[in-house]
């Protein structure tokens, strides 16, 4: 199963968003599951930032917020 969809976190001096790609397959009784979460976008006030930037300095303070949005949106 796939999902696309956008994170948003709006904070006072910033508005930070993140498209991204969620894909799983549901556990069953003879398989654990699995997921994958991959970012296509990343968007800071509406500017594009480059991939790199996010992974090497933002990616890691959101990747769990990522993944329950993910989950709470499947």
């Amino acid at each position: 199963m796939k999902l696309r969809a956008t994170y948003e976190k709006v904070e006072k001096e910033y508005t930070l968003c993140i498209d991204y790609k969620y894909e799983w397959e549901p556990r069953e009784w003879d398989y654990p599951g699995s997921a994958d979460l991959e970012v296509t976008e990343a968007y800071l006030n509406s500017e594009t930032i480059p991939m790199a930037f996010y992974h090497e300095y933002i990616h890691d303070k959101v990747e769990d917020d990522l993944n329950e949005h993910a989950k709470d949106n499947i």
